[in-house]
Parts: C-alpha cells; sequence; structure tokens
C-alpha cells in the first residue's frame, strides 16, 4: 500500500542547501591595503637612503625629478635654481667645484660662478642672431669648473662635416662666448668631441684627428677674441670616448666642443699631476 501511495504520488522534492564561505563580502580589499602598505615602506626606505646620502647625491636625485628628461638624454640638474633656462639656453648645474675652503668661502664661491653663468647666457640671450643656437648651449658645474659645452645639431651644425672649420655663424657664437670668458681670469682647458662613425663618414681623417682639430680652432677663436693665450691650459681631443648620448652613437649631440673655466684648485692639481708624471718618466 505504501508503495503504491509512492508510485502514484508526487515525485519527491529535493532541497539542496550550499552553504557560502564567510566574510565573502570583502572580495580582495586586503590587496588593495597590503599594496598601501608596501608602497608607504618603499618612500619611507626612499627618503631615509637620501637622507643618508652626501649633499651632491640629494641635489642629483632633486634634479631628476625636477627634469627627468634631461637626465634621461644625458643632461644634469640645473643650475639657476629650480632648473630654468635662459632665453632657451639649457642651464644645467652638477657638482660644485672643488674647493678646500670654509663652508663661508665656499658659498661664496658658488655664487660667484653662477653669477659668471648668468652673465655667459645674458649675453647670448640678448643676441637674436643666435636663435637657431639656443637649444645648443648648456653651462653646467662640474668638479673642475664651469663647464661651457657648444652642441652640434643637424639642422644647426658648428663645423664642416668631418672637417675642423667652423661655420660663420657658430664662429659669431662662440666669439660672443669669448668675450664673456675674457672678463674672467681662470685657465682654460678645450676639448673636442666627435660622434661614433669613422671619421664622419667624410675624408681619411680619424675621429682623433677631427675633435683635435676642432678643439684647435676653438683655442684660436679665444685668443683671436682677446683671451690670453697662457689661459689656455690644455686642448685635447677625445674623438668618440665620452658621448653624449652613449644610447646613440651617432647622435649629433655627440659632436661638440666643451670649454671649461678651472676653478684654482682644479688649474692646482692637475699641475702637480703633470709634474708628478714628468718626474716619473725622467726617473725612468
Amino acid at each position: 500500500m505504501s508503495q503504491e501511495g509512492h508510485s502514484g504520488g508526487q515525485p519527491p522534492i529535493i532541497i539542496k542547501r550550499i552553504k557560502k564561505g564567510g566574510h565573502g563580502h570583502h572580495g580582495g580589499a586586503w590587496k588593495v591595503a597590503y599594496a598601501d602598505m608596501v608602497t608607504a615602506l618603499m618612500a619611507l626606505f626612499i627618503v631615509l637612503w637620501i637622507l643618508s646620502q652626501s649633499d651632491e647625491v640629494t641635489r642629483a636625485v632633486a634634479g631628476y625629478f625636477r627634469d627627468p628628461v634631461g637626465f634621461v638624454t644625458g643632461g644634469q640638474p640645473s643650475i639657476a635654481e629650480g632648473g630654468s633656462t635662459a632665453g632657451g639656453i639649457a642651464v644645467l648645474e652638477g657638482t660644485q667645484p672643488q674647493s678646500r675652503t670654509s663652508p663661508v668661502e665656499a658659498e661664496k664661491d658658488e655664487k660667484e660662478w653662477r653669477e659668471r653663468a648668468r652673465s655667459i647666457l645674458q649675453s647670448l640671450a640678448e643676441s637674436p642672431e643666435f636663435e637657431k643656437f639656443r637649444q645648443q648651449v648648456e653651462l653646467a658645474m662640474t668638479p673642475d669648473g664651469l663647464s661651457i659645452t657648444l652642441i652640434e645639431s643637424n639642422e644647426s651644425p658648428l663645423f664642416a662635416v668631418g672637417g675642423s672649420a667652423l661655420n660663420p655663424d657658430a664662429d659669431k657664437l662662440l666669439r660672443t662666448i669669448a668675450v664673456e670668458i675674457a672678463k674672467l681670469d681662470n685657465h682654460i682647458s678645450i676639448e673636442g668631441h666627435t660622434d661614433g662613425r669613422v671619421g664622419e663618414q667624410a675624408g681619411n681623417d680619424s675621429n682623433w684627428e677631427i675633435s683635435t682639430g676642432r678643439a684647435h680652432t676653438t683655442r684660436r677663436v679665444l685668443v683671436e677674441s682677446g683671451i690670453e693665450a697662457k689661459r689656455i691650459y690644455e686642448v685635447r681631443g677625445l674623438a668618440d670616448n665620452l658621448l653624449y648620448n652613449p644610447l646613440d652613437p651617432e647622435d649629433s649631440r655627440n659632436r661638440r666642443v666643451s670649454i671649461t673655466l678651472l676653478s684654482k684648485e682644479a688649474y692646482d692639481r692637475r699641475r702637480r699631476e703633470l709634474e708628478t708624471s714628468v718626474l716619473g718618466d725622467e726617473l725612468l
């Protein structure tokens, strides 16, 4: 009887109850909180690392965040507060020239270097004829002094291709800079650089000869513009051994001439090194 009732009645209803896991409403919120904590810790460690570094490193880091593009392309942090430029001319600041003076005297020296840089920049910024060169002049503080670099571009080359002859406009630019340099009394170091192409694809001259020739052309223009010849301490060509943009050896910016106004400490140091080298040769 029970069997008949079961077979003739409605099919049994089966209820399935699915037990959900606890705290489902939280989802992945813990991941966000964890990521925030890790980010905060990383920032803390960076700050602690910066605080433990020298003033030079601290300034370099600050300069990077002011102008990261300048660092990527081979530039340096700015010499004028805030990373400014004068009339479009790049103004760069690296390491302050080495000094053995007291902090007060060192601060005074740094102020004088800045004034020299601004004077040169101002003279160029006031010359409309140099408009096309405004992005090709860089001033930078180095451990040796104030470096003035003239950089080539494919649109506004400084020298004849594969040669050491200055183009007319570049000659005028260099003479304007020389007038400002002549007002100072620092000894001068001149360096010529080429890009990574052999002989810059012209003639049979090697990059050594081209870079040295351009450095000597620069020296002659400086002397003709009123700078005493005895102030020229060294003239050298470095070929393509110190590229402005090492990621692209054929970059036009690798072709450049650097004029460094040596600090007294840098000049004395180089003199001692030269005398030591000569003495060593004599002993041999």
